[in-house]
């Protein structure tokens, strides 16, 4: 047992001083880099970078950050997905107060997906026929969209906040946080909430809420056809009061 116990503390100390070496700090150069990329429908987003959507960009993204960093950021196509991420093992420490801010073309995404305390924002509307937005971690997603289907889920204590129009929305919320989507104008919504976050919708047609815990959902406006909501838990469904 007590050999058990040293190999697992030198384990422990060769792990943690590795994990050290890895983290880079910004040396206080701060620099735009370009960087050529393929055409894509996907957007991923891995760690605390703040990702901006820009309609009037095309083939090119560009990065802006502490000039020793730029070569620890990875910016890939695969299968039609645009990745962001960190190299492996790497942990970057911009300096100052300063975010790493990554500037994409908007082209015809449908998808985002975000892991970490980063954030994704456009400077418009993003038009598609289904649209769907995820996030796991303390991040944020905020956009417009205009679709026939809008997707939000979230896993953790981040925020989805989505507005502009669409038929049908769409929300799963496992966590703490908040997806705000009363922003968008729906016909008919499905929600299914586990956990104490909430969840704000608004819908003229139809809702059907699920919720298991103490989150809340509230809705604007009142659907005409049907309201059927299923609570487990102290969680609560109401009318929000504009």
């Amino acid at each position: 047992m007590k050999k058990f116990s040293l190999l697992f503390c030198l384990f422990f100390i060769a792990a943690s001083t590795q994990a050290i070496a890895q983290k880079q700090q910004g040396n206080g150069n701060i620099t735009t880099q370009e960087r050529s990329i393929s055409s894509y429908e996907g957007l991923n987003v891995s760690g605390s970078f703040n990702v901006e959507m820009i309609s009037s960009m095309n083939g090119k993204l560009s990065i802006t950050t502490d000039k020793n960093l730029l070569e620890s950021i990875v910016t890939e196509v695969k299968d039609d997905v645009l990745i962001i991420r960190n190299k492996k093992k790497h942990y970057l420490r911009p300096s100052g107060a300063m975010k790493v801010i990554i500037k994409v073309p908007m082209a015809d995404v449908n998808n985002v997906k975000l892991s970490g305390s980063g954030k994704i924002y456009a400077d418009s509307a993003i038009a598609a026929d289904s649209f769907k937005a995820s996030s796991a971690g303390s991040g944020k997603i905020e956009l417009s969209i205009k679709a026939e289907t809008v997707s939000a889920r979230l896993a953790g204590s981040g925020k989805i906040n989505l507005k502009g129009s669409a038929t049908n929305i769409k929300v799963k919320h496992a966590g703490s946080g908040s997806v705000r989507l009363q922003g968008i104008q729906a016909k008919n919504g499905a929600v299914s909430l586990a956990g104490s976050g909430s969840v704000y919708v608004r819908c003229s047609h139809k809702l059907d809420v699920s919720v298991a815990g103490s989150g809340s959902v509230r809705y604007f406006g009142e659907p005409k056809d049907k309201l059927h909501s299923k609570v487990a838990g102290s969680g609560s469904v109401r009318l929000a009061i504009e």
